[in-house]
């Protein structure tokens, strides 16, 4: 392998499991084997059949949004698509990542017609706890489109806004600014964001995942590697919230994979800022996503609740997270708890919930 930041992380995998093995296996359960397999150069059936299976999942969900994105554009709605298949080519090749949906993005002022848009290509928008929250506290909804094989189903995330990361439960959020819709990439077969703008919903969908979302992770660094405008970062990453994140991260591949331009300036000298900076730190991260238990990737626990704390640009925004833990808003306790009868009865069984997660924990 050649020397550069992938280069670097691949052994960093392989220094953190023990042997290629290992690493391999890590890597499986982060959703890129095909990348460190093609990367080490192993050619076993297994492997080659794994490929074989990703590329085509990735090949449907990449025509899945090349179909979106015409219909879409026919009825003048802005649009783009972001993150793992935006990279499908590009930053990957076939087989080289999993992807579990396709995300699009439309402007917050075109959502009515993307939905007829969706409706008319076959999907169905998820109800009820098929969400993530009820619609009037959530920036997006999940649709999917069935399909004979399994495999040639396609799970969409329609987004139209941001989550704020200091909340726990969803929220409408923030719009995306309009230098992100002026920057768009459109000579591809879909738009894709600005690499600067890209890398900025990267960190952002990091933070939001409480830094467990790894194949996030070498999307930035492959991404960074190729070079981007690091002033619309900056400005992106601080609109987000997620700008104490940013110089951290920064920092790690700065400092570890040498990806030099990543530097955004030094990390925050507080308590929080050097924790931190230990808590991504790269063999350390990837060690403790490893040994995330799986209940982790799916629900918020103690352990993701005090990284949050952490990783928010204001510790004067830590109350809001509690609050969502605490005393969720009336909304949330309806959709969460639908046959509780009343809001009190719903906050009761809310209780019993955080009161088992936290002993769980």
């Amino acid at each position: 392998m050649s020397g550069d930041a992938a280069a670097a992380l691949i052994n960093t995998l392989i220094a953190v499991a023990g042997d290629e093995d290992r690493a391999i296996a890590m890597s499986r359960a982060f959703g890129f084997s095909g990348f460190v397999t093609r990367r080490l150069g192993v050619q076993d059936a297994g492997v080659k059949a794994e490929r074989l299976a990703l590329g085509f999942s990735g090949a449907v969900l990449r025509e899945a949004g090349v179909e979106a994105s015409v219909a879409l554009s026919t009825r003048g709605v802005p649009h783009f698509v972001g993150k793992g298949v935006a990279f499908m080519p590009g930053l990957y090749q076939p087989g080289d990542r999993q992807l579990a949906d396709l995300d699009l993005w439309v402007h917050q002022d075109a959502v009515p017609p993307a939905r007829e848009a969706l409706v008319s290509l076959g999907y169905t928008e998820g109800q009820g706890g098929l969400q993530s929250g009820p619609a009037s506290l959530r920036p997006g909804s999940w649709w999917f489109r069935d399909a004979p094989s399994p495999v040639e189903s396609v799970s969409l995330d329609l987004h139209w806004g941001v989550e704020p990361v200091t909340r726990v439960l969803p929220r409408v959020g923030l719009n995306l600014p309009e230098e992100v819709w002026e920057c768009l990439d459109g000579r591809g077969p879909f738009p894709v964001p600005d690499p600067a703008h890209h890398a900025a919903l990267l960190i952002h969908h990091l933070v939001h995942h409480d830094l467990l979302h790894i194949r996030g992770l070498l999307d930035l660094v492959l991404l960074w590697q190729r070079g981007l405008a690091r002033e619309r970062l900056v400005g992106l990453t601080q609109y987000l919230g997620v700008w104490r994140a940013a110089r951290a991260i920064g920092t790690t591949l700065a400092r570890e994979l040498a990806l030099g331009d990543a530097a955004l300036g030094a990390p925050a000298g507080d308590w929080r800022g050097r924790r931190l900076a230990r808590l991504v730190r790269l063999d350390r991260w990837l060690n403790w996503a490893a040994r995330a238990q799986e209940r982790e990737y799916v629900e918020m626990t103690p352990r993701r609740l005090v990284r949050r704390m952490i990783l928010l640009d204001r510790a004067r925004d830590v109350p809001r997270l509690l609050a969502d833990v605490v005393w969720p808003p009336a909304d949330h306790l309806r959709w969460r708890w639908p046959a509780a009868g009343t809001i009190a009865a719903a906050r009761w069984q809310h209780a019993r919930h955080v009161l088992k997660k936290a002993r769980v924990a």
